[in-house]
């Protein structure tokens, strides 16, 4: 596909929720691959007189050989999720009471509302049948269960204040 439509296709699934990728890093990232022979262009079919061409890109099998081995490796596997969130915690020690109650709120706020999001996600994905239905959709359910795991260890906080 083009850059454009992969920039676009990234949006319409949301992958800014879990990866932070901004438009030129995209380009930035597509021309690397380029560089590296995992992608070629390949002529655009079906263009139209009036537009200028695109660069349509796919990729080259040694690029999918580098996919595979770096999916391969065990490191993707042995990694903790580190967040904003959990720093905050580590040192909430130090904040006043009141300010810790407050932040707590706003995250289980936050949860809340992400919660519905992505149960909406899911009803979302189960109407778009694909070859990657089943992955979007435990992708998003492991999100959920993760979500809805926090927002019950945070009811369990001393000093917490139900919302």
């Amino acid at each position: 596909m083009h850059g454009y439509d992969l920039w676009r296709e990234l949006i319409r699934c949301e992958v800014g929720d879990w990866a932070g990728i901004s438009r030129p890093h995209v380009y930035y990232s597509l021309r690397k691959l380029l560089r590296r022979g995992w992608l070629r262009e390949r002529p655009e079919r079906d263009r139209a007189a009036s537009r200028r061409p695109r660069r349509v890109l796919v990729p080259t099998p040694r690029g999918l050989r580098a996919m595979a081995d770096a999916l391969a490796r065990p490191s993707w596997a042995l990694h903790r999720p580190p967040g904003p969130f959990h720093t905050w915690m580590a040192l909430s020690p130090h904040a006043a009471p009141a300010a810790r109650r407050e932040v707590i709120a706003r995250r289980r706020a936050f949860l809340d509302a992400e919660i519905r999001k992505e149960k909406n996600t899911l009803v979302a994905i189960a109407r778009d049948p694909g070859p990657l239905q089943a992955i979007a959709a435990w992708m998003v359910g492991l999100t959920v269960a993760q979500f809805e795991l926090e927002r019950s260890w945070l009811d369990r906080l001393p000093g917490r204040q139900k919302g």
